[in-house]
């Protein structure tokens, strides 16, 4: 059978598929737990989310909020590090701390039988941490390393450096999560009890529970098992603003690369009820699948790279949108031409039959995020970040059918903006500078792997 890739498939059948049923309360002890049962198999997925990301880091101490994620569960209650993780892993729990732009969150998948006890010890990280000076060397030394290492990875400086460009690398999103070295350097281990005290014990916190125990048990154990913290603050962020500067390019000299790491966006509104479900089908159609515009131009046509993606993407304060590609060096300044025009001509609206195939693609790949214990946890964080309405799962796909080809258009003239771009290039600078010039764009300017000018 031939298949021919430049015609868009038909839609098949609509998949039948029942959304897990998901309940939100408060314990006697005032944590606010959003629930979802799951029994088809002994283990329970948990998560403590803390407002407290790199978002809010010092000035001058960039990187504060991640270094104390790392710390917080090197040893607690009389248990030093070895200790602590040695204990999850007789118990068979997996058990993790991870810090982003906007909130730090432990997780535990445990088995149903050693919850309790897994509990225990999660609430021995949160409320007696040691905070050894030991741990906090080690743990700095750690990340010190691995921001030397990221001049080595071509796509990650370009991740990083494109999110400098585009928040003007003044504001709380411009920064990697990691920090800054010579932030890192300074920093203390009063700096991260100051954090915890003053901070951290105070910030609002939320619990997410997927997994095989009844609802009243869970509370009961939850209060019994977890001390709340009090005294609570509220952390608020202020929403980025969405400017308008004229398109400019980037790039970081990569010496004798083969390929060029392709970045294209701007800044876009944060995430919003009215116009999200037409973004995501704008998306679809533009970037967003391997029958996209953009990749059956850039890989199936034009042969200059294995696939290109496009998304808006959301912090809780603000939003993104962006292209990203990895193209053979030579063909460099092609395929940011290309990228360009695929942006422009998005202006002038879709097909019905793009529409109809978007939807459908959608449609068929809902049911996919909700299948393991970690896709639904990881869905309801989605729902706490973005303080998303209770029925959002449910009505989701009433509200992508009902987006019209006339919405499309609006949308497109609105939030996508190539005469409004950060173009940023990592490779090689004796090949692709002189392609880079010819776009026409104005000043090409060389920056560091964190969008500082050189």
């Amino acid at each position: 059978m031939i298949v021919n890739r430049k015609e868009i498939p038909k839609p098949g059948n609509e998949p039948k598929f029942s959304l897990p049923k998901i309940e939100e309360f408060k314990t006697s002890n005032s944590f606010n737990i959003i629930f979802v049962h799951k029994d088809n198999l002994p283990i329970i997925k948990f998560l403590y989310i803390s407002e407290i990301g790199s978002r809010i880091d010092p000035e001058n101490k960039k990187g504060l909020g991640n270094l104390f994620g790392m710390v917080l569960d090197e040893g607690a209650g009389g248990l030093n590090a070895i200790e602590l993780k040695e204990e999850f892993q007789l118990l068979g729990t997996n058990f993790s701390i991870n810090t982003n732009k906007d909130s730090t969150s432990l997780s535990l998948l445990s088995l149903k039988e050693n919850f309790e006890r897994s509990l225990e010890l999660v609430n021995l990280i949160l409320n007696e941490p040691e905070f050894a000076e030991q741990s906090f060397k080690r743990e700095k030394g750690k990340i010190l390393t691995s921001l030397q290492q990221v001049q080595d990875f071509a796509d990650i400086t370009a991740d990083l450096a494109f999110d400098s460009l585009i928040f003007n690398r003044n504001e709380p999103y411009a920064y990697p999560t990691e920090g800054y070295p010579e932030h890192i350097n300074n920093l203390s281990v009063k700096n991260l009890l100051d954090l915890y005290k003053d901070v951290f014990k105070k910030s609002e916190s939320r619990l997410i529970v997927v997994g095989d125990i009844a609802k009243d048990k869970l509370g009961q154990i939850v209060d019994d098992k977890l001390v709340p913290l009090k005294n609570h603050i509220d952390i608020i962020g202020e929403e980025g603003s969405v400017k308008k500067d004229k398109t400019k390019i980037y790039f970081v000299d990569k010496k004798d690369s083969v390929q060029s790491e392709i970045r294209i966006g701007h800044l876009t509104l944060k995430r919003s009820e009215n116009d999200f479900y037409s973004k995501v089908i704008l998306n679809t159609i533009l970037g967003g699948q391997f029958t996209s515009r953009l990749n059956l131009n850039l890989r199936e046509d034009k042969g200059y790279t294995y696939g290109v993606h496009s998304s808006f993407s959301y912090h809780k304060y603000a939003g993104s949108f962006y292209v990203t590609t990895s193209v053979a060096t030579e063909y460099t300044g092609a395929a940011i031409s290309e990228i360009i025009n695929e942006l422009k001509n998005i202006h002038q609206g879709v097909t019905k039959d793009e529409l109809i195939f978007a939807k459908s693609s959608i449609t068929k790949s809902f049911p996919s995020n909700f299948e393991t214990y970690g896709q639904i946890a990881s869905n309801l964080l989605s729902k706490i970040k973005h303080s998303l309405p209770g029925n959002y799962f449910d009505k989701y796909l009433n509200k992508i059918s009902d987006v019209t080809i006339d919405e499309l258009v609006g949308l497109a003239l609105k939030n996508i903006r190539p005469e409004n771009a950060v173009i940023m290039v990592v490779g090689d600078k004796e090949k692709i500078l002189p392609q880079l010039k010819n776009l026409k764009f104005g000043e090409v300017t060389e920056v560091g792997i964190f969008g500082q000018e050189l």
